[in-house]
């Protein structure tokens, strides 16, 4: 897993990527540097980031299941049974949204995460498809049988399906 909202794979490079942030790469980035290190360390345990644990281990641990958008697309249009769950920040959700997504910052699944119901199954979408992998897999070992990721998050859903959702960087 690339963190891109970090800069590196290590708990070095998150912590370059928040002294990057810090020194003027706007407060946007900041504050998603902030919410991903304290995400990190506070529902992921198992990652030990003072040793430098490994992003992509902990990742590839998970066994999360991916799916693209236009699959998301189909099964909505279908009418199935599911729970589009946004975990961006609230400045990006100003930025662009998917009409019916219900919204979950990232920071605050893990207080949260009753709001949804473990029987619906739910797709989880940030801005590239990095976070939610995290925040599925959180949902997994929250009990949540039936979650997965969207595949390139909003940014891939406005290039490969909806261009009226504004893309950002």
């Amino acid at each position: 897993m690339t963190v891109r909202a970090g800069c590196g794979n290590t708990a070095a490079g998150l912590a370059d990527q928040a002294r990057r942030c810090r020194s003027g790469l706007g407060p946007e980035r900041t504050r998603r540097a902030r919410t991903v290190r304290r995400w990190l360390t506070r529902a992921a345990p198992a990652l030990d980031l003072e040793a430098g644990g490994d992003f992509d281990e902990w990742d590839n641990a998970m066994h999360v299941n991916e799916v693209s958008p236009a699959d998301v697309r189909r099964r909505l249009d279908q009418r199935e049974r599911l729970v589009l769950l946004d975990c961006r920040e609230h400045d990006e959700l100003r930025l662009a949204r998917i009409a019916g997504a219900v919204h979950i910052p990232m920071g605050d699944i893990a207080r949260r995460a009753g709001e949804l119901d473990p029987d619906v199954e739910c797709v989880v979408f940030c801005h590239h498809g990095v976070r939610s992998r995290s925040v599925a897999a959180f949902l997994q070992q929250q009990g949540f049988a039936r979650v997965s990721s969207m595949r390139g998050g909003i940014d891939a859903w406005s290039e490969q399906l909806d261009p009226s959702v504004p893309r950002y960087a």
